[in-house]
């Protein structure tokens, strides 16, 4: 198998345990997660923090998204410009005033802000996968929109990746263009 088929096995497998969880797994698993990340360092003395808005399959990261807003960071929500696989950054106020519902079914911030936030501003980003390995390799869709934005942070942005336990493999198969994240929390 080369190393397109064995990305292309890995995303369909893990897609594929990720839609039998159930709702209760997803919700109790993904507030495990929260709790590690709510007590971290990276997140308590984080500024500028960029999260995702979760697909239904996803780890939920709305109650983060909240408590970085109460707590009065820059909270950073990635716009996908689909017609060249990049991401556009959105500093974004209040949640459900700055969102809306896209046709994927997760939460993506309003043509009106795209772009009003920089990379190079960025202290923390949170990052959603399909799989990860102990060696903080991750695998996403098959896009690159992370890949390409990651490598446009600066050297000390912690990028830290987001999964459920199933999402964690022995080995994701890393290519040049692949970046390695700092850590990987799980529940």
């Amino acid at each position: 198998m080369n190393i397109k088929e064995e990305k292309s096995f890995l995303r369909k497998t893990t897609i594929d345990k990720l839609k039998r969880q159930t709702t209760k797994e997803r919700v109790a698993k993904s507030a495990a997660i929260a709790e590690k990340i709510l007590v971290s360092r990276d997140y308590l003395e984080g500024q500028t923090i960029m999260f995702y808005a979760a697909m239904i399959y996803e780890v939920e990261t709305k109650e983060l998204i909240l408590d970085a807003l109460k707590r009065k960071k820059t909270v950073v929500l990635p716009a996908m410009k689909r017609n060249t696989n990049n991401i556009i950054l959105c500093h974004i106020k209040d949640l459900e005033e700055d969102t809306n519902l896209c046709e994927y079914g997760f939460l993506e911030p309003k043509n009106s802000i795209w772009g009003n936030v920089e990379a190079k501003d960025i202290d923390v980003v949170y990052i959603p996968g399909i799989c990860f390995d102990e060696r903080n390799n991750r695998l996403g869709r098959g896009a690159a929109y992370y890949d390409k934005f990651l490598s446009s942070l600066r050297s000390d942005t912690k990028k830290i990746g987001i999964a459920f336990d199933l999402q964690l493999v022995d080995h994701v198969p890393a290519e040049a263009h692949d970046i390695v994240l700092d850590y990987v929390v799980t529940n």
